[in-house]
């Protein structure tokens, strides 16, 4: 069974992961590229009307 999740728990594991990033180890990051809002609108439109298209 799993522990209790806490904050302080999780700012430890974070904080592990950027001293590990630090010291070069490069696969401990993802990098999560957010949208921008105009082009998440066209992606939108483009899904509905192939929704409506099938």
């Amino acid at each position: 069974m799993r522990g209790e999740r806490t904050d302080r728990l999780d700012a430890r594991a974070r904080v592990g992961k950027l001293i590990r990033y630090e010291r070069g180890e490069r696969g401990v990051w993802r990098v999560v590229r957010v949208p921008e809002v105009e082009w998440e609108d066209l992606r939108q439109l483009h899904q509905e009307a192939r929704g409506l298209a099938e």
